[in-house]
């Protein structure tokens, strides 16, 4: 193509580029309409953030016999990703729906995929829907998206560097006072302060909080969301706002005003028919200026000492004046957005359940983490050793915290990553050193995982745990060689425990691979130093194991204990010269492996443990 960009003739799709945007040239010949091609001066000055490579404007007449313009656009990933249609002749911004600001139409979901071998047809269905789109907008007929889409026109209408706000609020009415945390970029919302002290303490690092860390702010239940006109822009239509919501709101927002207010926070919230709406307005006093102005901003013609002689209405009307407001967009942050958006019923439970993991190396670390990103709310880590250089390629943290404990160093990783979570606490303890005290900490866990990599702890655990209290929900994981098979194993009370699984020596009954001749542990340069060569993603498989089977016990989907394993692919099982086990190989399991099988753990009649004999020396 001879008046191609640089851009074009440098991209990798270039011919198919060319290709393509010959053939949407043909079709817009071919079309009875005035096609006029954009300069690239002209989309760079009009398009300036779009990094625009061609386009071209054509007009169309429309139903209340208007001629608009419509600019087609392309950029450097077409013809994988669609032409862009734009509407020139337009009203103001937020005016009409499905609008960007430049003009840019919404036509297609985020990441809609298209035909990229059919440009022209492609184009064509565009230009369909733009039309149709613009028909519905001079009509009428889709006034209702705005309110139903508040929040992404809420996004568009924010103050230029206005902060975000990120919200632990309980979004459902009534109207209430709640407290802001204002620090540097952060502002964070809550509905009370230890609620919110504990997710600060939390983010940042166990720093102390004090009461002089927070202000008061507002949380206004509307009706219905607003309309892009109905969005506040000074105080005056902050305090109509409030007016027309309740009542209550306005006189409770009336209450945080002072003489020495300089900000107020207000959240709003409505719902809509995708979901809740919020959106931050930050209400401030205008500074007084000229003769008389305090260096704080006091209201003009009153004494900074004597803010008690200044009147009330006069307060009142500093912040319910014509100054402009500053909108603000609002995050969630809360538990039931941060896990699944509201839409995952796991979570109300997973959020009240406890969890206790003993042994926090590569394995444990994993399943800890993940945990934490299912909403589990509570969480007791428990490990003596300290993080080495070498554990970061496979442990879920990284150098920043090589030397410290790694029960430590993770529920501080943890806290400060998931700060919403209800707690965090570790045990710098091997499992034989913990004081009674600590033991019933990890007894009123609803659910103990133990992932050691020491079978005589885990046998001294699971005696422990039946002679405490037999239904004692415990996991225990383990990996075989070069992570090749991962195994976890959920003891509930029902059925078998820990060592009806193993036998005399510990080694559990069912393995997957055989390793004939094959070295599969690794020695360092000291006393007893051995490793198991695997890699992280080999241990992927190990997490997802043991950490779903822990879920399914917290969600009461597992009645009766339950032995989980996943085999890795037969494919590499050979490449590190292993062989499947002749106890797995008498399973009705395709060969090739690569698969995750379920199988009761059954008691065993010559279990001592179970059966009450008394252990043999």
């Amino acid at each position: 193509m001879s008046d191609a960009t640089p851009e074009q003739r440098q991209s990798p799709h270039s011919v198919l580029f060319a290709d393509a945007l010959e053939a949407l040239d043909q079709y817009l010949s071919s079309l009875p309409i005035t096609v006029e091609r954009l300069k690239r001066a002209q989309l760079q000055t009009e398009y300036r953030n779009r990094q625009l490579l061609y386009g071209w404007r054509i007009s169309a007449r429309f139903s209340d016999g208007v001629d608009r313009r419509l600019d087609i656009l392309l950029d450097a990933a077409f013809p994988f990703l669609p032409p862009r249609i734009a509407l020139v002749d337009r009203p103001s911004f937020l005016t009409w729906p499905h609008v960007e600001r430049d003009g840019v139409l919404c036509l297609l979901r985020d990441n809609q995929a298209v035909d990229y071998s059919a440009p022209a047809a492609v184009l064509e269905h565009l230009l369909g829907l733009a039309m149709s789109l613009v028909e519905d907008c001079v009509a009428g007929r889709n006034v209702g998206d705005l309110l139903a889409e508040c929040r992404s026109y809420w996004s568009h209408a924010t103050t230029d560097y206005a902060p975000t706000v990120w919200s632990l609020l309980d979004l459902q009415p009534p109207s209430r006072l709640i407290v802001v945390w204002a620090s540097g970029k952060y502002v964070v919302a809550a509905d009370s302060r230890p609620a919110l002290a504990h997710w600060v303490k939390n983010f940042r690092g166990n720093t102390d909080v004090t009461a002089r860390d927070f202000v008061d702010g507002l949380f206004v239940w509307l009706p219905a969301s607003l309309y892009p006109s109905q969005f506040p822009r000074t105080g005056t239509d902050v305090r109509e706002l409030l007016r027309d919501c309740d009542g209550v709101a306005l006189e409770k927002f009336e209450s945080l005003v002072d003489p020495d207010t300089r900000r107020l926070y207000v959240l709003l919230g409505a719902p809509t028919q995708n979901g809740v709406f919020v959106g931050a307005v930050l209400v401030e006093k205008p500074r007084s200026t000229g003769y008389g102005a305090s260096r704080g901003g006091n209201l003009r013609g009153f004494r900074q000492n004597r803010p008690d002689r200044i009147p009330r209405d006069v307060v009142l009307r500093s912040f319910f004046g014509a100054q402009p407001v500053t909108r603000a967009e609002v995050e969630r942050i809360d538990a039931p957005w941060v896990h699944g958006r509201e839409s995952d019923d796991r979570v109300a439970r997973l959020v009240s359940a406890s969890v206790a993991v003993i042994g926090c190396g590569s394995l444990g670390s994993g399943v800890a983490v993940t945990l934490a990103q299912a909403g589990v709310g509570d969480l007791l880590l428990i490990d003596p050793e300290r993080l080495s250089p070498a554990n970061i390629s496979r442990h879920a943290l990284g150098q920043q915290y090589v030397g410290q404990n790694k029960a430590t160093a993770l529920s501080h990783h943890l806290r400060s990553n998931f700060p919403h979570i209800k707690s965090v606490t570790a045990l710098a303890c091997s499992w034989q050193r913990l004081r009674e005290d600590e033991l019933q900490e990890v007894a009123r866990r609803d659910l103990i995982i133990c992932a050691i990599g020491n079978i005589g702890i885990e046998r001294a655990i699971d005696t422990w745990a039946r002679r405490t209290r037999p239904d004692r929900r415990v996991v225990y994981g383990w990996l075989e060689p070069f992570a090749c098979a991962a195994h976890a194993v959920a003891i509930i009370g029902k059925g078998g425990c820990l060592e009806c699984g193993l036998d005399r020596l510990g080694d559990p009954v069912l393995v997957a691979t055989e390793w004939p001749g094959v070295q599969t542990t690794r020695r360092e340069p000291g006393c007893g130093a051995v490793f198991q060569p695997y890699g992280a993603v080999e241990l992927l498989s190990g997490v997802a194991t043991v950490a779903e089977l822990a879920l399914d016990c917290l969600l009461g989907e597992v009645s009766e204990s339950t032995h989980r394993v996943h085999v890795t692919s037969q494919r590499r099982l050979q490449k590190h010269g292993g062989t499947w086990s002749a106890q797995w190989q008498s399973l009705p399991l395709r060969p090739e492996g690569d698969l995750v099988f379920d199988r009761r753990w059954e008691q065993s009649s010559t279990c001592r443990q179970c059966n009450n004999k008394p252990t043999q020396t």
